[in-house]
Formats: structure tokens, sequence, C-alpha cells
């Protein structure tokens, strides 16, 4: 299975630009479907029917949040191998079936701030299926020249935002944010775990014509592989990518053991983990490193010379026999042990006293509305308790129970930001009858609050009211003619005009 996230800027399809509308990459799909006499409909987990029209609604108007030069959405291409076709039947369902796992593990692949897992629920996504590819006219054959064998795979177009447009999902952001290699390890996996092992038709050493006459004569040699793991899964890639730099590469030579050049977060972190069995040999067994302890702190930091300078002290001094007590705490912040470990204390008091905070402020809450601790927790951290922090939340405790409550408490606490409330028409508003007049005057009853009505045109809904100046110029009209004065009607309808 190959599971790919297309980048516009390096692989240069201009179909595929993501920093506008969906539209072009959806005409480009239609327009290829319908070149090898396909029909175009979209699906994602709950429908089959989807439109191409309804496609790039789906996605153009889940981007609220994002700035203009920021990608609005991402491409990714599922395409199974034969063997893999064949093992589910060509079925199109079971296809549109794993899709729909390949996206599940994509949310769950992000880490977001707040610390809360994503599902496929939280993702806004439409796929189609092609099942023909044509030769682009640089692998020996004929430029659109139909390619032979199954050539099924999937076009996916997946938002940038999450569904409640809170959060920004970029795969092409950091590791620590989204692993492309544990993604793609994941997607194989699954396919596996969902439909059974996938047989494998042996060809060592064959040409494709050949190994076919020695199946019909001696039998097709045929195996199951071995479940992989999604570790060694992702292993494999970064091994088959690296042979590929190897080939390709600027500075690589590939097979004949010339230096084999290697780039991204994976080579990052097996560099990482060949440091880190480097200290652990100067280290007694009882205090040797965890690699994923140490991979955490590095990610956090950027591998950063300050961290790598660190994690050398940690060599340096256990050759001398001198072993810090807290070394992934010294790793993060370049304190000693004393002070990381007056830190860590001072840091328990803080959360002892937050998770008590935030247990007096949800008393004061509906029950749905009530805080989740180790989200505050989490963002406390991140600001690092902040006098703005414990402000915004003090802040969600003052209004818990007025009628200005904070509606989305957890975006306040990260940005400080209060989404603006819209105004709304009620319907008794909207379809207020005329009031009353009075029978002597021809106005309205003073006693009566004129009607609010909806200003045509508007993209929100915003009230009218008529002025008062216009209301009190009619009710002196109306005393003016009734009175026969006629001064102080022009005396209002002046003041009108002034206003």
């Amino acid at each position: 299975m190959y599971i790919f996230i297309i980048n516009p800027a390096i692989h240069g399809k201009k179909a595929y630009t993501n920093k506008g509308s969906a539209r072009r990459v959806t005409n480009y799909l239609e327009k290829e479907a319908k070149a090898t006499g396909e029909q175009t409909l979209f699906f994602n987990a709950d429908r089959t029917d989807i439109s191409g029209n309804e496609a790039v609604q789906l996605i153009d108007s889940n981007r609220k949040g994002l700035r203009k030069e920021e990608d609005k959405f991402h491409s990714i291409v599922i395409s199974p191998s034969a063997q893999e076709l064949e093992h589910i039947g060509h079925d199109p369902q079971k296809l549109q079936a794993y899709t729909a796992r390949v996206m599940q593990e994509y949310a769950a692949n992000f880490s977001t701030k707040s610390g809360q897992p994503l599902s496929e629920k939280d993702l806004v996504w439409v796929a189609t299926q092609h099942n023909e590819r044509k030769h682009r006219g640089h692998d020996g054959a004929p430029s659109g020249q139909k390619k032979e064998g199954p050539q099924t795979h999937i076009h996916i177009t997946v938002s940038a935002r999450d569904k409640e447009q809170k959060v920004t999902l970029n795969p092409w952001g950091s590791a620590a944010r989204f692993n492309r290699v544990t993604f793609m390890a994941k997607g194989n996996v699954a396919f596996e775990d969902q439909f059974g092992p996938v047989k494998q038709v042996s060809r060592e050493g064959q040409s494709a014509a050949g190994a076919r006459g020695n199946d019909e004569q001696q039998g097709p040699t045929r195996g199951r592989r071995g479940r992989q793991t999604a570790e060694e899964m992702a292993d494999s890639i970064r091994r088959r990518a690296a042979a590929k730099d190897g080939r390709s590469g600027p500075n690589g030579a590939g097979k004949q053991g010339e230096k084999i050049t290697r780039t991204g977060d994976d080579l990052r972190d097996k560099q990482l983990f060949n440091q880190v069995d480097k200290v652990n040999k100067q280290l007694p067994a009882d205090r040797q490193l965890v690699h994923n302890n140490v991979l955490e702190a590095a990610r956090k930091l950027d591998y950063s010379k300050a961290f790598y300078g660190r994690l050398g002290q940690l060599g340096r001094e256990a050759q001398k026999q001198r072993y810090h007590d807290l070394p992934y705490e010294f790793l993060r912040t370049g304190k000693d042990a004393k002070t990381a470990a007056n830190t860590i204390a001072e840091n328990q008091q803080r959360d002892k006293r937050l998770l008590e905070q935030v247990e007096r402020l949800n008393k004061k809450l509906p029950e749905k509305e009530q805080l989740v601790h180790h989200v505050v927790l989490q963002m406390a951290r991140e600001q690092d308790y902040s006098k703005a922090f414990y402000g915004r939340l003090n802040r969600i405790g003052r209004e818990a129970q007025g009628p200005k409550h904070i509606r989305e408490p957890y975006e306040f606490l990260r940005t400080g930001r209060v989404p603006r409330a819209e105004n709304k028409l009620d319907s008794d508003q909207r379809t207020s009858p005329a009031l009353p007049r009075s029978p002597s005057l021809g106005g309205q009853l003073p006693g009566h609050t004129p009607p609010v009505y909806a200003r045509a045109g508007a993209r929100t809904a915003r009230s009218y009211q008529p002025s008062t100046a216009q209301t009190a110029a009619g009710i002196g009209h109306d005393l003016g003619r009734a009175l026969s004065t006629q001064g102080y009607t022009q005396d209002v309808r002046g003041d009108e005009e002034r206003d």
C-alpha cells in the first residue's frame, strides 16, 4: 500500500495548489475521470453520492481562522498494489471503508496543544476513486498511454482545519506534531487489520512473463507475508526512502557503498538514538536513558544546539562517574539536579492549586459546560502559569452564571479572545404585527416599543430600530395637527433634520 501526501510546492502539480479554493483540484479530478470514461462522485465516511460542487462547498466552507497565505486543504493519494486489490476482490465499497480507516489514522496522528486526540469525525474530507493511470513520458512509454494492470487508486481532499474550525491540521509541520512516516506505516498495517494478511506472489529472479509461465507449469508459489507492526513498517519505509535518496539525491551515491543522503525528521531521530546509545555506554544499567523520553525533550526544543550540548554534557559527566539525578528535566531546561528538583516540586504545587481552582469554578458551571481538568492544566503549562492565564480563568469564574458567560472557554484560555456573539432576531420580532395606532393622533401609542427589523443585505442579522427623533417627529406632527400649532411641528422637524 502506497500512501502519499502531496506537497504542491515540491511535487509541481498546479492542480493541487491549496492556498485558495478546492475548485481547481476538484475540476482536475473530474477531468481525469472523464478522460477515461468514468463518472466522478465523491464520498466520505457518511455519504457516497457527493457531487463535485458539494465537495468544493464542504472544503471551502471549513477554512475559518486561516490566513491568506496558509494552506486551506491537503491532498492524499492511496494506491493499493495489485495483490491488495485482488485480496479485496476489487470491491469499491471495501476501498471506501479502508479510506475512512486511513483518515482515522490521519486524524489520530496529530498531536494537539490541548492533548485531546482527534478522530475521523473531527475531519472534513472527501475522496474519489480513479481506476486508470497514464504514462507521463518519462518512464520509457509514450506519454498518455494507458498503464497496464490494475491501477485503482483513491484521491482524498481534506480540510486544513478541524470540523469545529478551531485547530489547524498541517501534515507538513514538525514530526512532533505530525509524523508522516508513522501515518503511512499505520495506514499499511490498518489494511491487514481490516482485511487480513495479503498473499504475495514470489517472482524473485524472474521476469513477469517467466513467472507466469512457471505458474502455469508448476502452479503459483504463494505465501503469506509476515505481519509487521507499525514500527517495523515505519523502519522499512525509512530504509526505502534512504535508498531512493542515495540513488537520486545530489550527494548520495547509492549501491556502491558510498554515502547515502538522508533528510527529514526521521533521520534526526535515528541520529539522536545513536548518540543516546553512546551516552548509555558510559552509564550504569540503572541510570541509562530511555530513548523515547530523550526524543520527547529533543522535539520540544526542536533538536536545538542547546539540547545536544546538554546531552553531550551528560556523557562527559558519566565518564567521570558523575550522574544527573533528573536527566530529562536537565535536557529540557538545563537546570542542575537541585534546581530541577525544586522546580518540579514548585510545579506540582502549582498544579495542585490550579486543579483546586478549576474544581471550585466547575461548581458554578452547568454540568455540560464544566472544564476538563487535564486540558486546563496543559494550557497552564504551555503558558507557564502566567498572570494572563489566571486572569482569564478568573474571568470565566466571574461570568460563569451571568448572561455573558464565555461560550468557548478553552479558546479563551489559550488566546484571550472572546468569540463575538451574533445578533439574532427573535421570531416575534421577525413576524411582529403592526402596532395599534392612536385613533385621535394617527400614530403609535406612546407606551409601545417600535418593532425591530432586519436590515436587508446584511451578512449577519443586525437590528434596525426607528430613531427616537423620527418617532418624536410623528407624534409632534399629530399633536400640531390636533392643536393647530404648526410652529411646534416645524421645530420638531427641524431637530430631526439636524440629527
